[in-house]
């Protein structure tokens, strides 16, 4: 197994013993076509333990969306944020978590935090970097660190990680 699927089974594990989950329908249809069977088989324990908040509890926010996509700088950023704007959504009817691999939707929504105000709070934590430290981050309670923030400023996190 490569150490980044290693560090994203960790970190299944640690939300599976101190965290719930939150899936809106598209997130489930996402994990459901694009997860591995350990994946899949972690999402059944959470539902069989009462770990995920129901999709059905989750509203659509068509403003957001809206607002998101308006702050496109193009239209191929403008697909991509349209595409991934569930996960903003669900993580701010929720603890405004997000964790994710994707780098590339991590910037654009990073670029849309001027006009888009109420994303700026939301964390952002990828498994995949391992100096992210997603683990011991969790086991430690997730809380909300300025450098997880979708409007920490990526010049001042790259430039904080070669400290």
């Amino acid at each position: 197994m490569s150490a980044p699927s290693l560090r994203c089974r960790q970190v299944l594990r640690v939300i599976e013993k101190s965290h719930e989950v939150v899936f809106n329908q598209e997130c489930l249809d996402e994990w459901k076509k694009h997860g591995s069977n350990y994946a899949q088989d972690w999402l059944a324990g959470m539902y069989a333990r009462k770990k995920v908040v129901p999709p059905e509890d989750l509203a659509h926010n068509e403003a957001l969306r809206n607002r998101l996509s308006q702050a496109a700088a193009s239209d191929a950023s403008r697909a991509a944020i349209e595409k991934d704007a569930h996960l903003v959504e669900a993580a701010l009817q929720a603890d405004r978590i997000v964790i994710s691999r994707d780098e590339t939707v991590r910037g654009l929504f990073r670029q849309c935090c001027p006009i888009v105000s109420e994303i700026r709070y939301v964390l952002w934590a990828n498994p995949q970097i391992e100096a992210e430290q997603v683990v011991l981050w969790l086991k430690s309670g997730a809380k909300a660190e300025s450098a997880r923030k979708l409007s920490f400023p990526l010049q001042e996190k790259t430039n904080s990680s070669r400290i």
